[in-house]
């Protein structure tokens, strides 16, 4: 978005990827430029997603590396 000085990011889109299988596992669009509350819906989504495919009943609790990168630091 144009502003005084530049430009202002006013939205963001986040996308969560199986690593081992190369597949997309979840995708939000979020309507603010910073990623810092984005973690957490993100997770919600991922444990919805596997629970609503009955692949997993609660996959966060497995053995899991989530990562992220400083953008999306809080309380998660």
């Amino acid at each position: 978005m144009p502003a005084g000085k530049g430009t202002i990011q006013d939205s963001n889109g986040i996308m969560a990827v199986d690593k081992k299988h190369l597949m997309v596992v979840e995708v939000q669009a979020f309507s603010e430029g910073q990623e810092h509350h984005t973690l957490k819906p993100i997770l919600n989504g991922i444990s919805a997603r596997y629970k609503n495919t009955e692949t997993d009943e609660d996959i966060l609790n497995k053995d899991i590396i989530v990562t992220a990168n400083t953008g999306f630091s809080n309380e998660c």
